[in-house]
């Protein structure tokens, strides 16, 4: 579940991106930054969660689903 959240952090920020040029308003500009940032924080808990889910449903072993 944690690996979500990285990628729909970085598919919000072009949006934003796109919003703030639009606009002009600064607060969107923010929450791009901001989701940047999130995105930069949850992209090595999805990183680290990944070997250990595989460890957790498959034991660690090399399945097809893996190779």
């Amino acid at each position: 579940m944690t690996v979500h959240f990285p990628i729909a952090f970085a598919m919000v920020i072009p949006l934003f991106n796109l919003l703030y040029i639009v606009t002009g308003n600064v607060c969107v500009e923010l929450a791009a930054f901001s989701a940047l940032v999130l995105t930069l924080i949850a992209a090595p808990v999805a990183m680290i969660t990944g070997p250990y889910a595989w460890w957790l449903n498959y034991g660690a072993q090399w399945t097809s689903y893996i190779r």
